[in-house]
């Protein structure tokens, strides 16, 4: 990596990071909501069968109403391998807290093998038009995005929704990307056209 990038991106990570620990719990939970409301909308238009989705951490949206109405069979979570910097997703027969606080499935759920047809939902602290992704920097997901097959929609709350950010050669963009305000298809071109028609916006 660059060093211009990474510092660039380390000073827009610890802005981002202050910035959404200030929303109130209330725009938090609205947010949350409404994130997951246009995903089950645009879900029920689509066969997916299997989805890849995330334990809220340090203010990420929550995707708690989201598993509330989709059957645990079809859902799979990260389970973090330190030692090998890699993650495995797996069925949540169980959850236990990993050592960097987040909740991951114990190492007895199944495993998920992803298809064309599975869908993961990517944490961000901040997507832009064109879908590049600024994490928490440990690279975890550019790692396991690199070889899936399947479909992609970053999830943030709108405040966090960039014209652009930093990136490098290595970072995976996801296909779409959610807010509270709806859900889109990404740019492919900075040139392009205003992002494609929400499905729904408010």
């Amino acid at each position: 990596m660059p060093e211009e990038s990474s510092t660039d991106k380390k000073k827009l990570r610890q802005t981002l990071i202050a910035a959404r620990a200030r929303l109130t719990t209330a725009e938090k939970t609205e947010g949350s909501e409404a994130i997951c409301r246009h995903l089950r909308e645009w879900m029920s238009t689509r066969r997916i069968q299997k989805v890849a989705l995330y334990k809220s951490f340090r203010d990420e949206p929550s995707l708690a109403p989201l598993e509330a109405q989709c059957p645990a069979h079809q859902l799979f979570y990260p389970r973090i391998d330190a030692a090998r910097k890699s993650m495995r997703f797996r069925q949540a027969l169980e959850f236990e807290v990993n050592s960097f606080g987040i909740e991951e499935p114990t190492e007895e759920g199944p495993l998920l093998y992803p298809d064309t047809q599975t869908l993961m939902l990517v944490p961000g602290l901040a997507f832009d038009r064109m879908g590049h992704r600024l994490g928490y920097g440990a690279g975890f997901y550019d790692r396991f995005l690199s070889g899936f097959p399947g479909i992609t929609i970053g999830v943030c709350f709108e405040a966090f929704h960039l014209p652009a950010l930093p990136r490098d050669d290595h970072d995976i963009p996801v296909k779409y990307i959610v807010s509270e305000a709806g859900l889109w298809t990404v740019q492919t071109d900075m040139r392009s056209a205003p992002l494609a028609e929400a499905t729904q916006k408010r």
